[in-house]
């Protein structure tokens, strides 16, 4: 609740966070978790960031269980940070992850002038970082953007697997039971999940050319993505320049589903030097 008052707070502020924080507690998030017993149990948050602030660890200090949104806003750093536990298995959309929308850092409506340097994103339900809505001026650099490096995609699938030798019929595990009667076992199914799905995302609707035209002009530098599937990012309409950026897919090549890195589309442009693409499909 310090953080949030912070952080929300018209007064221009430099916040240092010393210990992990888990936006969980605040409870706050329109959209509750359905399936993942961890995030049940913690609730989810969202601090929406004012202008004028910076958030920065000495320590690599961590935010779990929670979005900052930064809506409108500007004159806004963030700065080595952890971003963790905001995942939990879709079985609604059929493994689409698109019915709950959470991302880690999300800027929107003109948010302006945000850097975000040295931060570290493990794997989330939708975008980790997105700039989406007539945002503009935002640099992205020496952040790492990784898939699950610990055991919440195990967690989570056993947890299903559970109920599924409980009760196949279990009406919220059904895309589950589709997969698992069609040969895959549990451990196919967390190989799969533990890649992230969905980077960066700048620029949401074809049809917002109206406002993001002349816009979204970011930079992205240093930064590394790694067991991320695609968007690295994927741009539409602003300008983008890519450069010195490491996308390495090895682990996750191989597997269903699409491995891309930079796609530019509806009349976006992209600079791309100095970076190196490891087992990337397109």
């Amino acid at each position: 609740q310090a953080l949030k008052t912070y952080l929300e707070s018209s007064d221009p502020l430099v916040i240092e966070l010393r210990v992990d924080v888990d936006l969980g507690a605040l409870g706050n998030q329109s959209r509750t978790a359905l399936i993942n017993p961890e995030l049940i149990a913690s609730g989810l948050g969202v601090i929406r960031v004012a202008s004028n602030k910076t958030l920065f660890s000495a320590n690599g200090a961590t935010l779990r269980h929670g979005s900052l949104s930064i809506d409108g806003k500007s004159n806004v750093i963030l700065r080595n940070l952890k971003f963790r536990g905001l995942w939990e298995w879709d079985d609604a959309t059929q493994g689409a992850y698109d019915l709950q929308g959470w991302d880690y850092v999300a800027l929107t409506n003109g948010a302006h002038h945000i850097w975000v340097d040295h931060c570290d994103f493990g794997k989330v339900y939708d975008g980790q970082l997105d700039i989406v809505r007539g945002s503009d001026q935002v640099t992205v650099s020496w952040c790492r953007f990784t898939g699950d490096l610990g055991s919440e995609v195990a967690d989570q699938i056993y947890y299903l697997e559970s109920l599924y030798q409980a009760n196949p019929a279990d009406q919220r595990i059904s895309y589950y039971k589709t997969l698992r009667d069609g040969g895959q076992s549990a451990e196919d199914i967390i190989r799969h999940e533990i890649p992230q799905d969905k980077g960066n995302l700048i620029g949401n609707d074809d049809n917002l050319g109206a406002i993001d035209s002349g816009k979204l002009n970011v930079t992205f530098h240093h930064n590394a993505y790694i067991l991320v599937r695609q968007r690295t990012p994927r741009m539409r309409f602003g300008n983008a320049h890519v450069y010195n950026t490491l996308v390495d897919d090895t682990a996750s090549a191989g597997y269903p589903g699409s491995q891309t890195a930079v796609n530019s589309t509806a009349s976006a442009a992209v600079l791309v030097e100095n970076s190196d693409f490891v087992e990337v499909k397109t």
